[in-house]
Protein backbone atom coordinates (compact mmCIF):
# COMPACT_ATOMS: atom_id res chain seq x y z
CA UNK A 1 0.00 0.00 0.00
CA UNK A 2 1.29 3.48 -0.88
CA UNK A 3 1.05 5.47 2.40
CA UNK A 4 -0.34 9.02 2.35
CA UNK A 5 1.48 11.44 4.99
CA UNK A 6 -1.43 14.53 4.65
CA UNK A 7 -4.70 14.32 3.65
CA UNK A 8 -3.60 17.20 1.08
CA UNK A 9 -1.75 13.80 -0.60
CA UNK A 10 -5.25 11.95 -1.20
CA UNK A 11 -6.47 11.58 -5.14
CA UNK A 12 -8.77 10.07 -7.02
CA UNK A 13 -6.10 7.44 -8.68
CA UNK A 14 -5.10 6.66 -5.05
CA UNK A 15 -8.57 5.70 -3.81
CA UNK A 16 -9.28 3.75 -7.49
CA UNK A 17 -6.24 2.12 -6.77
CA UNK A 18 -7.13 1.02 -3.10
CA UNK A 19 -10.74 0.37 -3.56
CA UNK A 20 -10.64 -1.78 -6.88
CA UNK A 21 -11.40 -4.99 -5.61
CA UNK A 22 -14.80 -3.61 -4.22
CA UNK A 23 -15.25 -1.10 -7.94
CA UNK A 24 -15.69 -4.00 -10.10
CA UNK A 25 -16.54 -3.04 -13.61
CA UNK A 26 -17.37 0.70 -12.62
CA UNK A 27 -15.09 3.20 -11.44
CA UNK A 28 -15.04 6.62 -9.12
CA UNK A 29 -15.42 9.66 -10.84
CA UNK A 30 -15.47 12.62 -8.68
CA UNK A 31 -14.53 12.71 -4.60
CA UNK A 32 -15.23 14.82 -1.85
CA UNK A 33 -13.27 15.38 1.35
CA UNK A 34 -14.04 17.17 4.54
CA UNK A 35 -10.85 17.62 7.27
CA UNK A 36 -10.62 16.88 10.80
CA UNK A 37 -7.67 16.76 13.20
CA UNK A 38 -7.34 15.22 16.12
CA UNK A 39 -4.19 15.16 18.64
CA UNK A 40 -3.16 12.11 17.07
CA UNK A 41 -4.29 11.90 13.37
CA UNK A 42 -5.58 13.79 10.52
CA UNK A 43 -9.16 11.80 9.99
CA UNK A 44 -10.52 12.90 6.54
CA UNK A 45 -14.28 11.97 5.63
CA UNK A 46 -14.78 11.13 1.95
CA UNK A 47 -17.70 11.10 0.03
CA UNK A 48 -17.37 9.15 -3.25
CA UNK A 49 -19.21 9.86 -6.79
CA UNK A 50 -19.39 6.02 -8.32
CA UNK A 51 -20.29 5.15 -11.61
CA UNK A 52 -21.38 1.95 -12.73
CA UNK A 53 -19.87 0.13 -9.47
CA UNK A 54 -21.52 -3.29 -7.76
CA UNK A 55 -24.15 -2.19 -4.96
CA UNK A 56 -21.47 -3.36 -2.28
CA UNK A 57 -19.12 -0.61 -3.39
CA UNK A 58 -18.51 1.68 -0.88
CA UNK A 59 -19.46 5.37 -1.22
CA UNK A 60 -18.48 7.27 2.12
CA UNK A 61 -15.23 6.52 4.14
CA UNK A 62 -12.67 7.51 6.57
CA UNK A 63 -9.29 8.21 5.83
CA UNK A 64 -7.56 8.24 9.39
CA UNK A 65 -3.27 9.08 8.98
CA UNK A 66 -1.21 9.06 12.35
CA UNK A 67 2.38 9.87 12.49
CA UNK A 68 4.92 8.95 14.60
CA UNK A 69 4.52 5.32 14.67
CA UNK A 70 1.11 5.62 16.38
CA UNK A 71 -0.46 4.11 14.07
CA UNK A 72 1.27 0.77 13.51
CA UNK A 73 -0.23 -1.07 15.58
CA UNK A 74 -3.69 -0.78 14.65
CA UNK A 75 -2.95 -1.75 11.08
CA UNK A 76 -0.80 -4.91 11.92
CA UNK A 77 -4.11 -5.80 13.71
CA UNK A 78 -6.35 -4.96 11.02
CA UNK A 79 -4.08 -6.77 8.53
CA UNK A 80 -3.95 -9.68 11.17
CA UNK A 81 -7.93 -9.64 11.18
CA UNK A 82 -8.27 -9.76 7.72
CA UNK A 83 -6.30 -12.62 6.98
CA UNK A 84 -7.99 -14.41 9.55
CA UNK A 85 -11.42 -13.78 9.17
CA UNK A 86 -11.77 -11.96 11.89
CA UNK A 87 -12.71 -8.78 10.33
CA UNK A 88 -16.19 -8.78 11.25
CA UNK A 89 -18.15 -7.14 14.34
CA UNK A 90 -17.23 -5.18 16.04
CA UNK A 91 -14.31 -4.08 13.34
CA UNK A 92 -15.71 -1.46 10.83
CA UNK A 93 -15.13 -2.62 7.34
CA UNK A 94 -11.42 -1.67 6.39
CA UNK A 95 -10.75 -1.72 2.59
CA UNK A 96 -7.10 -0.36 3.21
CA UNK A 97 -4.39 -0.29 6.04
CA UNK A 98 -0.62 0.35 5.55
CA UNK A 99 2.28 1.79 7.92
CA UNK A 100 5.45 3.13 6.61
CA UNK A 101 8.23 2.04 9.18
CA UNK A 102 10.95 5.09 7.96
CA UNK A 103 8.29 7.41 8.50
CA UNK A 104 6.34 6.45 10.92
CA UNK A 105 3.29 6.79 9.25
CA UNK A 106 -0.01 4.85 9.18
CA UNK A 107 -3.40 4.54 6.59
CA UNK A 108 -6.40 3.04 7.72
CA UNK A 109 -9.28 3.42 5.43
CA UNK A 110 -12.61 2.64 6.88
CA UNK A 111 -15.87 3.30 6.33
CA UNK A 112 -17.49 5.97 7.49
CA UNK A 113 -20.87 5.09 9.91
CA UNK A 114 -21.49 9.11 10.70
CA UNK A 115 -24.87 9.09 8.74
CA UNK A 116 -25.93 5.93 10.59
CA UNK A 117 -24.19 5.54 13.72
CA UNK A 118 -22.95 8.00 16.58
CA UNK A 119 -20.96 7.35 20.00
CA UNK A 120 -22.99 5.43 22.82
CA UNK A 121 -22.44 8.36 24.58
CA UNK A 122 -20.71 11.51 24.31
CA UNK A 123 -17.16 12.35 25.90
CA UNK A 124 -17.99 15.48 27.91
CA UNK A 125 -21.51 13.75 29.14
CA UNK A 126 -18.74 10.48 29.88
CA UNK A 127 -16.55 13.21 32.44
CA UNK A 128 -19.48 14.93 33.53
CA UNK A 129 -21.05 11.90 35.44
CA UNK A 130 -23.74 11.76 33.21
CA UNK A 131 -22.17 8.41 31.31
CA UNK A 132 -25.28 5.52 31.65
CA UNK A 133 -26.30 5.09 28.17
CA UNK A 134 -29.77 4.33 27.37
CA UNK A 135 -30.53 0.36 28.16
CA UNK A 136 -30.05 -0.61 24.36
CA UNK A 137 -26.97 0.92 23.76
CA UNK A 138 -25.39 -0.81 27.25
CA UNK A 139 -26.76 -4.14 25.58
CA UNK A 140 -25.38 -3.42 22.23
CA UNK A 141 -21.80 -1.83 23.72
CA UNK A 142 -21.50 -5.46 26.14
CA UNK A 143 -22.45 -7.48 23.02
CA UNK A 144 -19.91 -5.90 21.67
CA UNK A 145 -16.59 -6.07 23.30
CA UNK A 146 -17.52 -9.93 23.73
CA UNK A 147 -17.76 -10.51 20.50
CA UNK A 148 -14.53 -8.87 20.20
CA UNK A 149 -12.46 -11.01 23.13
CA UNK A 150 -14.42 -13.97 22.27
CA UNK A 151 -13.17 -14.06 18.50
CA UNK A 152 -9.60 -12.82 19.72
CA UNK A 153 -9.58 -15.47 22.69
CA UNK A 154 -5.81 -16.76 22.67
CA UNK A 155 -5.20 -15.85 19.48
CA UNK A 156 -2.09 -17.29 18.52
CA UNK A 157 -0.17 -13.83 17.51
CA UNK A 158 -1.31 -12.87 21.37
CA UNK A 159 1.31 -12.35 24.07
CA UNK A 160 4.35 -12.09 20.77
CA UNK A 161 6.88 -9.56 22.18
CA UNK A 162 7.68 -6.45 20.00
CA UNK A 163 4.11 -7.16 18.36
CA UNK A 164 1.29 -5.32 18.24
CA UNK A 165 0.19 -8.17 20.20
CA UNK A 166 2.24 -7.75 22.85
CA UNK A 167 1.20 -8.10 26.30
CA UNK A 168 0.19 -4.53 28.07
CA UNK A 169 3.10 -2.89 28.57
CA UNK A 170 2.22 -2.49 32.64
CA UNK A 171 3.15 -6.44 32.89
CA UNK A 172 4.60 -8.11 29.32
CA UNK A 173 7.46 -9.92 32.34
CA UNK A 174 9.18 -9.13 35.23
CA UNK A 175 11.09 -6.60 34.69
CA UNK A 176 8.33 -4.51 33.12
CA UNK A 177 5.90 -5.11 35.80
CA UNK A 178 8.94 -3.43 38.12
CA UNK A 179 9.51 -0.77 36.34
CA UNK A 180 5.52 -0.37 36.25
CA UNK A 181 5.45 -0.10 39.70
CA UNK A 182 8.56 2.41 40.57
CA UNK A 183 6.91 4.64 38.16
CA UNK A 184 3.69 4.36 39.86
CA UNK A 185 5.55 5.18 43.23
CA UNK A 186 6.95 8.00 41.45
CA UNK A 187 4.08 9.45 40.02
CA UNK A 188 2.05 8.98 43.70
CA UNK A 189 5.05 11.11 45.65
CA UNK A 190 4.47 13.80 42.96
CA UNK A 191 0.62 13.64 43.10
CA UNK A 192 1.08 14.20 46.80
CA UNK A 193 3.20 17.16 46.88
CA UNK A 194 0.92 18.84 44.29
CA UNK A 195 -2.40 17.65 45.32
CA UNK A 196 -2.45 15.46 48.13
CA UNK A 197 -4.27 17.72 50.60
CA UNK A 198 -7.37 17.27 48.16
CA UNK A 199 -7.30 12.99 49.37
CA UNK A 200 -9.29 12.07 52.86
CA UNK A 201 -7.73 9.50 55.30
CA UNK A 202 -9.49 6.29 53.88
CA UNK A 203 -8.73 7.42 49.63
CA UNK A 204 -4.97 8.34 50.78
CA UNK A 205 -5.16 4.45 52.65
CA UNK A 206 -6.77 2.90 49.66
CA UNK A 207 -4.17 3.97 47.34
CA UNK A 208 -1.02 3.59 49.38
CA UNK A 209 -2.09 -0.06 50.49
CA UNK A 210 -2.73 -1.04 47.23
CA UNK A 211 0.20 0.43 45.37
CA UNK A 212 2.55 -1.39 48.04
CA UNK A 213 0.48 -4.44 47.29
CA UNK A 214 1.15 -4.42 43.76
CA UNK A 215 4.63 -6.67 44.00
CA UNK A 216 2.29 -9.28 45.24
CA UNK A 217 -0.11 -9.06 42.73
CA UNK A 218 2.22 -9.68 39.86
CA UNK A 219 3.66 -12.97 42.01
CA UNK A 220 0.32 -14.27 42.96
CA UNK A 221 -2.12 -13.21 39.94
CA UNK A 222 -0.27 -11.86 37.07
CA UNK A 223 2.80 -14.02 36.07
CA UNK A 224 0.86 -17.52 36.07
CA UNK A 225 -0.69 -15.88 33.18
CA UNK A 226 1.80 -14.31 31.49
CA UNK A 227 3.95 -17.17 31.96
CA UNK A 228 1.19 -19.83 30.40
CA UNK A 229 -0.65 -16.60 28.15
CA UNK A 230 -3.81 -17.99 29.49
CA UNK A 231 -7.14 -16.34 29.21
CA UNK A 232 -6.19 -13.64 27.31
CA UNK A 233 -7.32 -11.88 24.46
CA UNK A 234 -7.12 -8.37 22.14
CA UNK A 235 -7.88 -5.64 24.60
CA UNK A 236 -9.05 -2.23 22.75
CA UNK A 237 -7.48 -0.28 25.37
CA UNK A 238 -9.47 2.58 25.67
CA UNK A 239 -12.74 1.42 26.20
CA UNK A 240 -15.15 3.40 26.97
CA UNK A 241 -19.20 4.12 25.98
CA UNK A 242 -17.74 6.94 23.50
CA UNK A 243 -15.85 4.47 21.55
CA UNK A 244 -18.82 2.04 20.82
CA UNK A 245 -20.41 3.35 17.98
CA UNK A 246 -24.21 2.45 18.18
CA UNK A 247 -27.36 2.78 15.38
CA UNK A 248 -29.49 5.48 15.22
CA UNK A 249 -32.11 3.47 13.90
CA UNK A 250 -33.83 2.42 17.10
CA UNK A 251 -34.63 -1.17 16.17
CA UNK A 252 -30.83 -1.83 14.50
CA UNK A 253 -28.42 -3.93 17.33
CA UNK A 254 -25.10 -3.90 15.96
CA UNK A 255 -22.37 -1.50 17.90
CA UNK A 256 -19.03 -0.76 16.43
CA UNK A 257 -15.72 -0.14 17.56
CA UNK A 258 -13.46 2.21 15.69
CA UNK A 259 -10.27 3.03 17.50
CA UNK A 260 -7.42 0.29 17.87
CA UNK A 261 -4.57 2.36 18.30
CA UNK A 262 -4.22 1.68 22.05
CA UNK A 263 -5.23 -2.04 21.48
CA UNK A 264 -2.79 -5.24 23.54
CA UNK A 265 -2.90 -8.46 24.40
CA UNK A 266 -4.30 -8.27 27.62
CA UNK A 267 -7.13 -9.29 30.34
CA UNK A 268 -9.86 -9.05 29.00
CA UNK A 269 -11.28 -7.45 32.20
CA UNK A 270 -8.83 -5.16 31.79
CA UNK A 271 -11.64 -3.33 29.01
CA UNK A 272 -14.56 -4.48 31.14
CA UNK A 273 -13.15 -2.16 33.98
CA UNK A 274 -12.57 0.78 31.73
CA UNK A 275 -16.65 0.63 30.41
CA UNK A 276 -17.90 -0.02 33.96
CA UNK A 277 -16.05 1.63 36.78
CA UNK A 278 -13.61 4.16 35.41
CA UNK A 279 -16.60 7.22 35.33
CA UNK A 280 -19.78 5.15 37.08
CA UNK A 281 -20.06 6.01 40.38
CA UNK A 282 -21.63 3.73 42.84
CA UNK A 283 -25.28 4.56 42.12
CA UNK A 284 -24.46 4.07 38.78
CA UNK A 285 -22.46 0.70 38.82
CA UNK A 286 -25.80 -0.48 41.12
CA UNK A 287 -28.13 -0.11 38.27
CA UNK A 288 -25.87 -2.12 35.73
CA UNK A 289 -22.56 -3.36 36.39
CA UNK A 290 -23.40 -6.79 37.49
CA UNK A 291 -26.22 -7.04 34.88
CA UNK A 292 -23.34 -6.47 32.18
CA UNK A 293 -20.85 -8.45 33.72
CA UNK A 294 -23.17 -11.34 34.00
CA UNK A 295 -24.55 -10.62 29.99
CA UNK A 296 -21.03 -10.47 28.30
CA UNK A 297 -19.54 -13.30 30.41
CA UNK A 298 -22.91 -15.12 28.59
CA UNK A 299 -21.38 -14.20 25.43
CA UNK A 300 -17.95 -15.31 26.07
CA UNK A 301 -19.46 -19.02 26.66
CA UNK A 302 -22.30 -19.27 24.18
CA UNK A 303 -19.12 -18.33 21.89
CA UNK A 304 -17.55 -21.66 23.31
CA UNK A 305 -15.26 -19.94 25.41
CA UNK A 306 -14.27 -21.73 29.43
CA UNK A 307 -14.41 -18.75 31.58
CA UNK A 308 -16.22 -18.66 35.02
CA UNK A 309 -18.04 -16.27 36.96
CA UNK A 310 -15.20 -16.32 39.87
CA UNK A 311 -12.55 -15.97 37.21
CA UNK A 312 -14.33 -12.84 35.88
CA UNK A 313 -14.78 -11.49 39.35
CA UNK A 314 -10.91 -12.17 40.11
CA UNK A 315 -9.93 -10.43 36.73
CA UNK A 316 -11.76 -7.43 37.45
CA UNK A 317 -10.67 -7.05 41.05
CA UNK A 318 -6.85 -7.30 39.68
CA UNK A 319 -8.01 -4.91 36.92
CA UNK A 320 -9.63 -2.32 39.11
CA UNK A 321 -6.06 -2.48 41.53
CA UNK A 322 -4.02 -1.10 38.61
CA UNK A 323 -6.04 1.27 36.87
CA UNK A 324 -6.76 3.21 40.29
CA UNK A 325 -3.45 4.89 39.08
CA UNK A 326 -4.69 5.76 35.69
CA UNK A 327 -6.27 8.88 37.23
CA UNK A 328 -3.11 9.43 39.39
CA UNK A 329 -0.53 9.49 36.36
CA UNK A 330 -3.32 11.89 35.01
CA UNK A 331 -3.29 14.54 36.96
CA UNK A 332 0.67 14.58 37.12
CA UNK A 333 0.62 14.50 33.30
CA UNK A 334 -1.33 17.60 33.67
CA UNK A 335 -4.98 16.71 33.15
CA UNK A 336 -7.59 19.01 34.01
CA UNK A 337 -8.71 18.18 37.59
CA UNK A 338 -12.42 18.03 36.55
CA UNK A 339 -11.58 14.64 34.46
CA UNK A 340 -9.04 13.22 36.87
CA UNK A 341 -10.57 13.88 39.90
CA UNK A 342 -14.14 12.40 39.36
CA UNK A 343 -12.19 9.15 37.72
CA UNK A 344 -10.24 8.56 40.92
CA UNK A 345 -13.10 8.51 42.95
CA UNK A 346 -15.22 6.50 40.89
CA UNK A 347 -12.16 3.94 40.58
CA UNK A 348 -11.70 4.14 44.43
CA UNK A 349 -15.39 3.43 45.48
CA UNK A 350 -15.06 0.27 43.00
CA UNK A 351 -12.00 -1.04 44.75
CA UNK A 352 -13.77 -0.70 47.93
CA UNK A 353 -16.73 -2.45 46.96
CA UNK A 354 -15.22 -4.93 45.12
CA UNK A 355 -13.22 -5.96 48.31
CA UNK A 356 -9.95 -5.74 46.03
CA UNK A 357 -7.65 -6.29 49.26
CA UNK A 358 -8.88 -9.64 49.00
CA UNK A 359 -6.65 -9.96 46.12
CA UNK A 360 -3.57 -9.87 48.23
CA UNK A 361 -4.81 -10.78 51.95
Amino acid sequence: MRVLHSLSDLSLAWLIEHLQPWLGAGTIRHFQLIEEHTANSQIGHIQLQLFRTPLKAPRQLVLKITHDHHGAHEVAIYEYAKNNDLLHLPFVACYAAGYEAASGVANCLLADLSETHEPAIERKALIAGESVPKEQRRFMCIDALAQLHSSWWEAAPLGQAASAFALRWWYSDAMAHAQHVQRRQDEWQQFLSRHGSILNGALHDRLTTTLNALPTLWQRWLEPRVGSSKQLTLSQGNCSFNQFFCPKDPHAEDAYLLDFGAASANLPTYDLVYLLATFWNPTQRALAEEQLLRRYLAGLIGAGINYSWQQLCNDYRLMLAYMLFDPIWNAVAGADQAYWWPKLQCLAAANDEWQCEQLWQ
